[in-house]
């Protein structure tokens, strides 16, 4: 019986990778068209056919770390007075000895 079963589920797993890929190369045959219809529609038109590009500025992640943010009161003037109200509220321990 443990035979049969370790067959199945290989099966079943076979049958889920195939399906995997089938998706994959059908998601890819979709692109693929709808890349063909527009390069046909931009050659009738006269225009160029331009690929599809993704435009990746290398400054967005260091500004959006840089910059102050809108959480932080906008300002590094809002963030260092907040820190100093902070910094108002604690208190000193004085340290018991043990006996």
């Amino acid at each position: 019986m443990a035979m049969v079963m370790r067959i199945v589920l290989r099966l079943l797993l076979l049958a889920v990778g195939v399906a995997f890929v089938a998706g994959l190369v059908a998601l890819m045959l979709v692109f693929a068209a709808i890349w063909a219809l527009r390069a046909l529609w931009a050659r009738l038109t006269g225009q160029a056919v331009t690929p599809w590009t993704m435009r990746v500025d290398p400054r967005a992640g260091w500004s959006r770390f840089s910059r102050p943010s809108a959480r932080s009161g906008g300002t590094p003037r809002a963030a260092r007075q907040r820190l100093v109200e902070n910094v108002a509220d604690v208190v000193d321990v004085k340290v018991k000895e043990r006996t």
